[in-house]
């Protein structure tokens, strides 16, 4: 599906879409456990890694035709916030089937894309492109600070297979760690930045 592409304003780049654990650990895994140990910016800090139950090696995503699967081998996920504030991101890290991972990602795209047509006040009419460090996947805003979730972000790493879904919360003004749309844009963009750095360097091959 062809999505729209933006260019991020922290840093010369265009949003294109990219610790390790042990040797025998699978890639959904070896990326979360990275998590804690990433260099975050905007003074977020992990919370701890949950895996998900075994009963959730399927889940379901909503399309305008009903309810759709999506195939999950292994996954993880965990909390991103300030200390003293609500969580700003939440983030699940899931590796599909292999030959299950082009339809997985057409669903998301087609859900991201239904979520865009029943909600308001939300930036665009279609899901941004964005992409970085071997991570691509589609992205939607909302176009001012209010509801419960302010972005559903999912990167797509071909290599892997895996899925990273990025829910990023929004909060009452005293709990949040942004006060405008443009520091919550900047806190954004910054997530990427340190979250697609340090997954690729989880997945990278271990030096002989």
């Amino acid at each position: 599906m062809k999505l729209a592409r933006r260019a991020v304003a922290a840093g010369v780049f265009t949003l294109y879409w990219s610790a390790a654990g042990t040797a025998l650990a699978g890639p959904a895994e070896r990326v979360a456990n990275a998590m804690p140990t990433c260099a975050w910016s905007d003074k977020l800090v992990a919370g701890p890694v949950a895996k998900l139950p075994e009963a959730f090696k399927l889940r379901a995503v909503q399309l305008p035709s009903g309810a759709a699967q999506i195939s999950v081998v292994e996954g993880f996920r965990l909390p991103m916030a300030q200390e003293g504030k609500d969580v700003f991101a939440n983030i699940k890290i899931e590796q599909s089937e292999t030959d299950k991972f082009e339809a997985d990602r057409e669903t998301i795209i087609a859900n991201m894309r239904w979520i865009l047509s029943t909600s308001k006040d939300m930036e665009t009419p279609e899901p941004l492109l964005v992409s970085m460090n071997g991570f691509e996947g589609p992205m939607i805003n909302r176009a001012v600070l209010t509801g419960a979730t302010l972005a559903l972000i999912a990167l797509f790493n071909d290599k892997e297979k895996l899925v990273v879904t990025i829910y990023l919360e929004n909060a009452p003004p005293e709990k949040r760690a942004f006060s405008t749309k443009e520091e919550w844009n900047g806190m954004r963009d910054r997530l990427f930045i340190a979250l697609t750095s340090c997954a690729a360097k989880a997945l990278a091959p271990s030096p002989n």
